[in-house]
């Protein structure tokens, strides 16, 4: 993976642009990876788990994924932020190469004191959007500028990746940052009573692509059990 030091006493960080990361070898539930720690000037830290060699492989599976603390960490009923991320990891384990990248954009890019403020309101009986935006906030405020930098150490610039995302938005912002996609694939976990609410706002305002949603059986019968 390229890797460049611009800094004769940084050890074993690697820089560019003044954005600095270092790697480790990490183990876990999913498997065998490595995983890479970006830190760019803005104090923003991103976390990469890296599978094989993406930067040799032909379109490696890629999952760009927003951190959630409080759905990955202290398992919150309402979205599905926790299965989407280990239905990733399981994925790309399974390659022989693949990036899971955690942004540093918690709560959409709003940050964890704005998000618990949405979630207050989210508790009156606004959906996730309608917080956002009573809070003065757009709905998706992210970029993708660091992913694409991330990307671009990690898979090689202009190199195209098979991407796991049910989002055009963010395909969109990707592209927009010189990510080349040669295949969108889709990430749909199984709804549950409590998120189910929070998927059919995602599809019907967001634009997300969701099968699994949008048969009005499959809608009707979980509607029935919330």
């Amino acid at each position: 993976m390229s890797q460049t030091t611009d800094n004769e006493q940084a050890g074993d960080y690697n820089f560019k642009d003044d954005v600095k990361w270092y790697q480790s070898p990490f183990n876990c539930q999913f498997g065998r990876f490595t995983a890479f720690a970006f830190e760019f000037p803005d104090g923003r830290e991103h976390l990469a788990m890296v599978k094989g060699s993406p930067d040799t492989a032909d379109l490696p599976l890629v999952r760009v994924q927003s951190s959630c603390l409080t759905g990955t960490a202290f398992l919150a009923h309402l979205c599905d932020c926790r299965q989407q991320l280990h239905l990733a990891m399981e994925r790309v384990a399974t390659e022989d190469a693949g990036v899971i990248l955690y942004m540093d954009q918690e709560g959409r890019g709003h940050g964890l004191v704005e998000k618990l403020a949405q979630l207050k309101l989210i508790n009156t009986g606004l959906d996730t959007l309608e917080a956002a935006v009573a809070r003065g906030y757009g709905p998706d405020p992210r970029t993708y500028e660091q992913a694409a930098f991330v990307l671009d150490v990690l898979v090689g610039a202009g190199r195209p990746i098979r991407l796991l995302s049910n989002n055009p938005t963010k395909m969109g912002g990707l592209r927009a940052n010189g990510v080349v996609i040669g295949e969108d694939v889709r990430l749909e976990t199984e709804p549950t009573p409590t998120n189910f609410h929070y998927l059919r706002v995602k599809q019907e305002k967001m634009g997300h692509i969701l099968p699994s949603l949008r048969s009005p059986a499959g809608i009707q019968e979980m509607a029935n059990s919330v």
